[in-house]
């Protein structure tokens, strides 16, 4: 797992769940955020300054489950991140 890139452009196909039939071209070899992937965020609280770190356990999208979902959506109303 050293030296790679969890954010990887995403394949114009999937098998199981995913979310390239809701969202057509938009998809298509964008960076995704996929299931049990890590995530981090800093958080700042009464002057400290804290490292979040958690693993990602649900992905929806429009409240349907994916397994994966283009980070330039997650943003947005439609997109739910669960960790």
């Amino acid at each position: 797992m050293a030296q790679e890139s969890h954010f990887t452009p995403a394949q114009a196909s999937y098998v199981g769940n995913s979310v390239s039939g809701a969202l057509g071209n938009m998809h298509t070899q964008s960076p995704v955020l996929s299931i049990h992937q890590p995530i981090a965020t800093l958080m700042l609280f009464e002057q400290n300054l804290f490292l979040c770190i958690a693993e990602v356990t649900g992905l929806f999208l429009d409240s349907h489950s994916v397994d994966d979902i283009p980070i330039s959506i997650i943003s947005k109303k439609i997109a739910q991140v669960l960790y």
